[in-house]
């Protein structure tokens, strides 16, 4: 259902996207079918302000990494794609070939840094004697709210609850009767007491404390390849509201007759998250990722273990000082540093640490390491947790491929194929012309004048022998043809001829071309976005192949001509409650081979 203020701006949108299609295609165009079956990726990306020039590129995994477009999908699709391959890890540099068994840490993501030390003031005292490192312990209620007592035993008064998704540190030593102490309220000095029946206990720092974390708090399923990676699930419990995600997890097996670990490439991670949170904020449920390995056809992969080393929570916005003085001071004490801190809040940043007293003779950078591995190890939940692959597949099975759980992912990447083998055989140029059509206008030229929602984008690429591409125009022309924009690239340099702009340009994988569209199916199969196919008919004659992979959210939708491979539109709606709100549409009009450009097209390679 169309919500009725937008039915005029539809309808002219279906008279013109028929109109297109009875120009570029022998069956009429698809117009009113396609109008009702756009989706949209435009929904949380920032939009450029000036729509500036993104050329299309991929990555090796065969995502769009840079597109070339104004505001809209066929930008927000390329940047959403390269954010979630900006910087992979080359497979090579994820394998190490080990001499024994033995666990190592795998690549990790790149986290948001620590508050700021400031200047400490030296206080009297000396040096501790190093002790064995504790390591901090958090209880967490069960199933429901528990009560905590001023002291062990029910006859006591009750001081406060704890509530499933909630935690507080262990400071002590469990009674012979069962109950344990816990930091209540948190950072008061204070303590109370709980029944180790009501609650679970979970080791935050190496299980060589003696509490290791419940051998259920993470599970792994479904292992499956892919084009020469090993994609396993692994879902794991929440131990707080924060942002829980997996820190260490590594692969070992065989390769010839090697050992191995292959750790995962952090860049890499799908989420799935299906956790809920309520109105308060707190999760509830568990979150799950999709973990990707490299592996090649030497590997033995029938006997290879899965190891998760551990999990983290780095601390939300404007949690950092509760943290600190909550969790991490008390474990400063535990360990006897001597180590006394504070903490302010500051805008901007995580906060600003002040270590009022160390030892006397302990440097400053010590202090430092000391307090950042408690605040480390007060964020952190350690394994290992260790998966059998073969425990994973069903008995008498092989390993799956994910092409054989996805027949639609199978069906796409066929018509990427026909689409290479049709038309990136080089030598020669390659020329796209696309008809683009936004929800709404945005950004301005140099001399201040409105970008249109409606325009043309022309796209040359020069390819070598393998189809590989040399250098290339892109120009955005109004609907008169008159140029907006134009970018060329070339020895490895990308200029905007419009904004006087230049930067380096990327290595550059053409294929598949599509706008994206594959990396957008591929994530759906990691994320349980529903993907449908099916042929479609305008007016009794067959236009092509449609795909559509659709959420609560948004609705993407592409055509394909079923013989070549070659796309025939990419179009976005956003779900509303009302049913769906046009964001954006492309319609390619032509995707062609030629044996060489206009000269009018060559002669921007000249410009200065």
């Amino acid at each position: 259902m169309i919500p009725e203020e937008d039915a005029e701006r539809y309808s002219e949108i279906e008279r013109q996207l028929a109109r297109l299609y009875r120009s570029v295609s022998p069956q009429p165009g698809f117009a009113q079918r396609l109008e009702h079956r756009l989706e949209g990726q435009a929904r949380r990306m920032g939009m450029n302000p000036k729509r500036r020039f993104h050329l299309w590129s991929e990555t090796l995994r065969g995502a769009a990494k840079w597109v070339w477009a104004a505001a809209g999908i066929a930008l927000l699709a390329a940047v959403i794609v390269f954010a979630m391959s900006l910087l992979p890890q080359p497979p090579s540099a994820l394998i190490r070939v080990i001499a024994t068994q033995q666990t190592t840490q795998a690549p990790t993501s790149t986290q948001t840094a620590a508050p700021t030390f400031t200047q400490p003031v030296e206080m009297g005292g000396t040096q501790p004697t190093p002790t064995p490192t504790p390591y901090p312990v958090y209880v967490l209620a069960k199933q429901n709210t528990v009560k905590l007592y001023a002291a062990p035993g029910t006859d006591y008064a009750v001081v406060g609850t704890l509530s499933p998704g909630e935690k507080l540190l262990m400071n002590g030593k469990v009674t012979e009767k069962g109950w344990v102490p816990v930091a209540y309220p948190p950072g008061s000095g204070k303590t109370a007491w709980v029944w180790i029946e009501t609650v679970i206990t979970l080791d935050a720092g190496d299980a060589q404390n003696g509490v290791p974390a419940p051998a259920d708090w993470v599970r792994a399923s479904n292992p499956r390849l892919d084009e020469g990676k090993l994609l396993i699930d692994v879902c794991f419990n929440l131990l707080d509201n924060g942002d829980w995600m997996i820190r260490e997890a590594i692969l070992r097996a065989n390769q010839g007759n090697e050992p191995v670990e292959i750790g995962y490439d952090a860049a890499t991670l799908i989420s799935l998250r299906p956790f809920t949170t309520d109105s308060e904020g707190v999760h509830h449920g568990e979150r799950c990722d999709v973990l990707e390995f490299p592996v090649g056809a030497d590997f033995a992969l029938e006997n290879a273990t899965l190891v998760v080393g551990s999990l983290e929570a780095f601390p939300r916005e404007g949690q950092d000082c509760e943290l600190y003085l909550t969790s991490v001071q008390p474990l400063l004490t535990a360990r006897d540093t001597g180590i006394l801190i504070s903490c302010e809040s500051q805008p901007h940043s995580g906060g600003l640490i002040n270590v009022i007293a160390k030892p006397q003779g302990m440097p400053l950078d010590q202090a430092q390491a000391l307090v950042h591995q408690a605040f480390l190890d007060s964020i952190t939940l350690k394994g290992p947790w260790k998966f059998e692959l073969g425990s994973l597949i069903p008995e008498d099975s092989s390993l799956p491929s994910l092409e054989s759980q996805q027949s639609i992912l199978a069906a796409l990447r066929e018509l990427n194929r026909r689409r290479s083998l049709t038309y990136f055989q080089g030598p020669g140029w390659l020329h796209m012309l696309t008809r683009e059509m936004y929800k709404e206008s945005g950004g301005t030229l140099p001399d201040g004048t409105p970008l249109p929602a409606e325009y043309r984008m022309d796209f040359w690429y020069e390819l070598d022998a393998q189809g590989k591409g040399l250098r290339w125009v892109v120009r955005q022309l109004d609907m008169a043809g008159k140029e907006l924009q134009i970018a060329i690239t070339q020895y490895g340099l990308t200029r905007n001829l419009t904004f006087q702009e230049t930067r380096v340009q990327e290595v550059f994988y053409l294929q598949p071309l599509d706008f994206g569209f594959s990396d957008l199916a591929l994530s759906a199969t990691k994320t349980n976005k529903k993907m449908t196919q099916q042929p479609l008919y305008f007016e009794g004659q067959y236009v092509g192949e449609q795909f559509i992979i659709e959420d609560d959210e948004v609705r993407w939708e592409s055509v394909f001509d079923p013989q070549t491979g070659r796309q025939i539109s990419f179009s976005t709606w956003e779900v509303i409650p009302e049913g769906l709100r046009f964001v954006s549409s492309v319609v390619i009009e032509a995707f062609e081979n030629l044996p060489s450009p206009p000269a009018e097209i060559l002669a921007y390679f000249e410009r200065k």
